[in-house]
């Protein structure tokens, strides 16, 4: 088990987490598989790229792509470079787009060639594919940094910006571990949206674990076709979430 969970950063938390499984999947889509050995390695590669692009300590950056791969190497990437990442579904209208850019004071975004078109005129957008190589490591975030910054719905009033740091999400990891019984055994589905807080839930619970983060389309994501996704051992998880949690909050659980 790695270093305990206030004294480590979520890139170390990762990489405590590859050493122990280089050879194990990390993450599959319909495309792809990425072993964690070859997913720290990419990681680290985008990290010295977005680097050398002025991506540091501090910064907040936004992502606007398509859930999949890139999209979570990209989130890892920011935090591994020492920012904190800013979700940005391209599936949301552009006016919810424009103001969580504009509220967050975020200047730059990380995006592909499909979703450029979905963030207002003058920011800085760095396509995921044609970022400069680099070699220079970039400044490693502590756990007091930023890792993230996500918005709620709004379904109360306008969305708010919360913020995350590192030492909040490895502590979320440290309870997912303890709670929910997940591990290198395990496959989690990637099912919320990216401005769902619940995404970073399902990452963290298979990235810190040594668990294998699933990724199917979209389209398998509704209906019958969710019930032989690929992730289906993630019911052990539903069945441990029910174990946990208090009976006073079942009572007012929906689905």
């Amino acid at each position: 088990m790695p270093a305990s969970a206030n004294s480590a950063t979520y890139r170390e938390i990762l990489d405590a987490t590859t050493r122990r499984h280089p050879k194990s999947i990390a993450i599959e889509t319909p495309d792809a598989q990425l072993t964690y050995a070859e997913l720290t390695e990419r990681v680290a590669n985008r990290a010295r790229r977005l680097a050398a692009v002025g991506v540091g300590r501090g910064d907040i950056i936004g992502i606007c792509l398509h859930p999949g791969l890139e999209m979570v190497v990209s989130q890892l990437a920011v935090m591994y470079a020492g920012g904190a990442y800013l979700p940005l579904d391209p599936n949301y209208p552009a006016e919810r787009l424009s103001y969580m850019v504009e509220d967050s004071h975020t200047t730059t975004v990380i995006v592909d060639n499909d979703t450029r078109e979905y963030l207002p005129a003058g920011i800085r957008c760095l396509n995921v594919n044609s970022l400069p190589e680099a070699e220079a490591e970039p400044d490693s975030p502590t756990v007091d940094d930023l890792a993230y910054l996500i918005y709620t719905s709004g379904s109360t009033g306008m969305p708010k910006g919360v913020m995350v740091t590192h030492v909040g999400l490895t502590n979320m990891i440290d309870g997912q571990r303890r709670h929910m019984q997940v591990n290198s055994a395990s496959r989690v589905l990637q099912f919320a949206s990216p401005n769902f807080d619940a995404s970073v839930f399902e990452t963290a619970m298979a990235l810190g674990t040594g668990a294998c983060l699933v990724i199917p389309p979209r389209h398998e994501m509704l209906g019958d076709a969710l019930v032989t996704t690929r992730a289906s051992p993630t019911r052990r998880c539903l069945r441990q979430f029910f174990r946990v949690c208090p009976q006073s909050h079942l009572m007012n659980l929906s689905v």
